[in-house]
């Protein structure tokens, strides 16, 4: 898979939908290797400050899933519980921290994305 990560705000259900009309997804993380390899990319941006949105959303039944359909194996939560606020659903990562944490949808954030696999 190719991963972008980009730096140009976006809200997530705008975002998700461009990169859906190119053939990607907001990026599944599906291991610390994979985490630990966008923190290294993130570094290079030199703007450790940020948040980017990644694929993982809650869906109506309070279900955290990847948009890829990737199966949710690894989490790497910030402190907070992750249903703090149940109006809440998409999922942004820190840059500096690896950390994952709930936000709004409608937060204008940086996102990361990968091509969808070949079936």
């Amino acid at each position: 898979n190719i991963i972008s990560i980009e730096e140009q705000k976006f809200q997530a259900n705008r975002i998700i939908q461009y990169v859906n009309s190119l053939g990607a997804s907001l990026t599944s993380i599906e291991d610390s290797t994979e985490l630990d390899f966008l923190l290294y990319h993130t570094e290079l941006l030199r703007n450790q400050e940020e948040d980017f949105w990644i694929g993982l959303y809650k869906n109506v039944k309070d279900e955290w899933l990847w948009l890829d359909n990737t199966p949710v194996d690894f989490v790497n939560w910030n402190n907070e519980a992750p249903d703090k606020d149940m109006s809440l659903n998409c999922l942004m990562m820190n840059a500096k921290k690896g950390t994952w944490d709930i936000a709004s949808c409608y937060l204008y954030r940086g996102y990361i994305c990968k091509t969808l696999k070949s079936k």
